[in-house]
């Protein structure tokens, strides 16, 4: 059971340094875009999979300082609203939680009868909460994204983006520009998003691939993700594979916390990391 827990600091942290990676605008140059470049980004929007509710059953397996730990679970978005990991490694009792709002981090330790609750902006994203939830929902739900706009993009967005052809491929950057930190995205020519990719000051960088598109009532969803985030001295590999795809309207109400939970800060949080 206590390996399953290591889940917890690993994917909580993962989950700050994604918000994190998208706080800040982004800083990349690129070419103007081609009439075909373009048009596969516009063939992206048109048939992206763009649920109002999702949920579904995950395969989680994390790879980190030479141990492989694997455990099941799942995942639910309520879209502008909430994102939900439970994991469930026995029984379908769930053991650890993470939840995430426009506003704030939540995660809930069952075995140790603890949790973490921090509003975005003590986070270190003044301003920028809701852009932060945004870019993580959307890395959950395979769709482009601007580090500003805390809405589902739309066609006229296109114009925002600079594009380059690359050994078959589209890479689609945001014009914005920052201080030090750029963000990428790659396309297939049917459109479909395959990775996406962060680089922050100070050796951090997040790549987030998709593979095994499934069709969908209304696009195309990868049921297979593979995160790769460095940070650092800090390298972790997070494989999520999603079975029983579900589109059904569910309530988005926030966990309760029981009483008899310890409350910790993000100082907490980290020494339970820092002792894994």
């Amino acid at each position: 059971m206590k390996r399953f827990l290591r889940l917890l600091p690993c994917l909580a942290i993962l989950a700050v340094l994604m918000a994190a990676c998208q706080s800040t605008k982004q800083a990349v140059s690129g070419e103007k875009a081609g009439t075909q470049a373009a048009a596969v980004a516009r063939r992206n929007i048109e048939n992206r999979f763009s649920p109002t509710c999702y949920s579904s059953k995950v395969r989680i397996e994390i790879t980190g300082k030479g141990e492989r730990i694997t455990a099941n679970g799942s995942l639910k978005i309520r879209k502008g609203r909430m994102v939900q990991l439970s994991i469930t490694p026995l029984l379908g009792i769930e053991i650890a939680r993470i939840e995430l709002t426009p506003d704030t981090l939540l995660v809930i330790d069952r075995f140790n009868k603890q949790y973490v609750q921090v509003p975005l902006e003590r986070l270190g994203f003044p301003g920028h909460a809701g852009h932060a939830f945004q870019a993580l929902q959307d890395l959950f739900l395979n769709q482009l994204f601007l580090p500003d706009k805390n809405e589902e993009l739309t066609l006229s967005d296109i114009r925002q983006f600079s594009f380059r052809q690359e050994e078959g491929r589209v890479v689609a950057v945001p014009k914005r520009k920052g201080n030090g930190t750029s963000c990428s995205f790659q396309l297939d020519s049917e459109g479909r998003l395959t990775a996406t990719c962060v680089h922050l000051p100070k050796e951090c960088r997040l790549a987030w691939e998709y593979g095994h598109f499934t069709a969908t009532g209304s696009g195309y969803f990868p049921s297979e993700m593979r995160v790769a985030l460095q940070s650092g001295a800090f390298t972790v590999q997070v494989g999520i594979s999603h079975s029983r795809i579900s589109t059904k309207d569910f309530a988005a109400r926030p966990s309760a916390i029981s009483p008899k939970y310890k409350p910790l800060d993000v100082g907490g949080l980290l020494e339970i990391i820092s002792g894994l």
